[in-house]
């Protein structure tokens, strides 16, 4: 007995699993930058979205310039968290422990 077994995907959801030429020159702008490699990157036409987190605004601006830099890239939408700061008083409690705990 012979059990034959096919598997049809939306061309959308085919396509969305190997990245376009413009969609890797993103990624590999984005991978020269060790902050940026986690970035997830999508493309549609010639808008690329950003999405993930990063450590600062420096970061985020730089992720757009690098995305942008890259030819036929036109427009760059970003869904980036960033955490927030800490604050001053966080981090006068942990200089304190720090000071604290410091073998003399």
């Amino acid at each position: 007995v012979l059990f034959v077994c096919a598997l049809s995907l939306p061309a959308g959801l085919a396509m969305a699993q190997t990245a376009t030429p413009l969609e890797q020159e993103v990624v590999d702008a984005l991978r020269k930058e060790r902050s940026l490699r986690g970035l997830d990157v999508a493309l549609v036409g010639s808008e690329v979205t950003l999405t993930g987190e990063l450590d600062s605004f420096w970061q985020k601006s730089e992720a757009i310039r690098r995305a942008l830099d890259v030819d036929g890239v036109e427009t760059v939408s970003t869904v980036i968290e960033i955490p927030p700061p800490e604050g001053d008083e966080q981090l006068a409690e942990e200089v304190s422990k720090a000071v604290q705990n410091y073998p003399h």
